[in-house]
């Protein structure tokens, strides 16, 4: 058939954007009275693309035939006829949602709207004819016969997650995991993990978040950035011991225990003294001062102990 359409010796196929049907939706830019050129009963609107919107799309040189006084060229795009798509959009991450790219712009724009596809994780996605690890599929449903130029970027920002240590309890011997002391701003059902540092922390001391490593559970795709800071502080129990009596000599052995009431010692805690004299039998003053008191195995300095009073 592209023998009968000739100009200048020159194929008008090789002028012409061939008509491609793909999925697209052709422009309606076409006059009826283009079916006055015909071959074997087929309009040369079936041959060639409509001319679009675009002005690089128009062909320059005249092809000579014309209908009603408008040469071919005011019909049809010209052959290799380019088809702009840019993409943006800039997203947070959040847990299955997907994400569409931004059409920025598109030209022409009276052929077919660019369909495109959907990323979920965070990173920068590149338009492309198919889906890959930084790439999203824009523009499939374009003509075949459009040189396709495809540009810009969709970003999706990883999720901020933050976490702040905080917290203070009195060593009371619970063990507490460090998670207890984490508030954070999670998706609801994200769950978390932590690692490093004491965990769980029971004694006494100063937790701080820069010891411990937070991961979100099963983020393979670092879909978030996490940032902690803050402590958590277990403080040592104050426990008051007191001297107090009086008694008369009579050649009798007393314990010093015996005179000390621990104020506050939580159950089953048990304590010793050393220091001073122990036992007494003398007539004297035996002050507080002179004994030292030590909580039975307490090895993490979970107590602060106090004493006062004489006997």
């Amino acid at each position: 058939m592209s023998n009968f359409y000739r100009s200048r010796s020159v194929n008008l196929d090789e002028i012409f954007q061939p008509f491609a049907f793909a999925n697209a939706t052709q422009a309606a830019t076409l006059s009826s009275s283009i079916t006055r050129y015909r071959n074997l009963n087929v309009d040369i609107s079936g041959r060639f693309a409509g001319r679009d919107n675009r002005v690089g799309n128009a062909v320059s040189l005249e092809s000579l035939y014309r209908v009603n006084g408008t040469d071919l060229i005011g019909f049809f795009n010209r052959i290799n006829a380019v088809f702009e798509i840019s993409i943006g959009g800039l997203f947070t991450y959040f847990p299955s949602t997907a994400r569409t790219p931004t059409l920025v712009s598109y030209s022409p724009t009276n052929v077919v709207v660019p369909n495109s596809s959907t990323r979920i994780n965070a990173g920068t996605y590149t338009p492309s004819t198919n889906d890959s690890a930084n790439t999203v599929a824009i523009g499939l449903n374009i003509p075949s016969s459009y040189i396709v130029q495809r540009s810009g970027t969709m970003i999706i920002s990883p999720y901020a997650a933050t976490f702040t240590f905080s917290g203070s309890n009195v060593f009371d011997g619970v063990s507490r995991p460090i998670t207890n002391f984490i508030t954070n701003n999670l998706p609801a059902g994200i769950t978390y993990s932590v690692t490093a540092g004491t965990n769980p922390i029971r004694n006494a001391g100063t937790y701080s978040a820069s010891s411990y490593t937070i991961s979100i559970t099963n983020d393979l795709a670092s879909n978030y950035t996490i940032s902690r800071s803050g402590s958590t502080i277990i403080t040592a129990r104050p426990v008051s011991f007191i001297f107090a009596g009086s008694f008369t000599y009579n050649g009798n052995s007393y314990s010093i225990t015996n005179f000390i009431t621990p104020s506050n010692l939580p159950s089953g805690i048990t304590w010793a003294v050393s220091g001073g004299t122990n036992p007494i039998i003398n007539a004297g003053i035996y002050s507080s001062a002179d004994y030292t008191i030590i909580i039975t195995n307490d090895l993490a300095g979970n107590y602060t102990i106090s004493k006062s009073g004489s006997v």
